[in-house]
């Protein structure tokens, strides 16, 4: 493998990942139905560590994080971890989209099609 286009991995986060996968919010099981097993042409993974982060999903063929953002995500702390996971990411020449929960689930469609203009 090109070292280049290798990410680092924290084997530390593989336990959480797992946890995350098992208690997946409505949005994120509705979103994963819809870009699982190449349906839009890509791979994606589901809680996918990168560094000391784990993204929702990731492309990696793509460089394209998803990030599924809940009420959680409105405590200022989590915007900073949101501001610090994309200064992270700069040096990997990853992007990374951000989705809200409540919109995956009133138009999935919509989401799906955003995701599909940023793998082009």
């Amino acid at each position: 493998m090109d070292e280049s286009n290798k990410l680092p991995f924290n084997p530390a986060l593989q336990e959480l990942t797992q946890y995350l996968r098992d208690f997946s919010s409505n949005a994120e099981i509705v979103l994963w139905n819809r870009i699982k097993d190449k349906q839009l042409g890509v791979d994606f993974s589901w809680q996918h560590p990168i560094g000391d982060f784990v993204f929702t999903f990731f492309c990696k063929e793509k460089r394209l994080a998803i990030e599924i953002e809940s009420d959680a995500h409105t405590h200022p702390d989590a915007y900073f971890s949101s501001v610090q996971k994309q200064e992270a990411l700069k040096d990997y020449n990853i992007r990374v989209i951000q989705l809200r929960e409540e919109d995956i689930v009133k138009d999935v469609e919509k989401a799906v099609k955003l995701i599909k203009s940023s793998l082009t």
